[in-house]
């Protein structure tokens, strides 16, 4: 069974900036992302994640009627980090979505299109 995904963009603090969107392949986020050693969410929500939390995502993305970008950035060394989203991200990247949009800061726009941009704008779960 596949569901195309709806999402919306995240909710920035009162006293920020809301976040531009940048669609992106998902293969590159991650694998930048995996250097990220602190945070890194493994296949299946393995590593340093909330099991519990990863694996409610399956649920919410069924439910939902449209789900919350990921909030991310390049931090040191030019590796990806999240502000928020990593189970969302990883459970989707685990269940075949190839492409998604994500919030980036104005600033990190054009290193995020560059780096891991893409033209599709189609997210589809693929295995549920």
């Amino acid at each position: 069974m596949k569901r195309k995904i709806v999402w919306k963009p995240t909710s920035p603090p009162s006293h920020a900036e809301p976040d531009a969107v940048v669609w992106v392949d998902v293969q590159k986020l991650d694998t930048s992302w995996q250097h990220d050693t602190g945070y890194y969410i493994g296949a299946g929500g393995t590593g340093r994640t909330t099991k519990e939390r990863y694996d409610q995502w399956r649920q919410w993305f069924m439910e939902w009627d449209a789900i919350e970008m990921s909030s991310v950035f390049i931090g040191e060394n030019g590796i990806v980090a999240f502000n928020d989203g990593r189970h969302r991200f990883a459970w989707a990247r685990d269940h075949g979505m190839e492409v998604l949009p994500v919030g980036v800061s104005a600033e990190q726009v054009a290193e995020f299109r560059s780096r891991f941009g893409t033209r599709r704008r189609t997210s589809i779960i693929r295995t549920l």
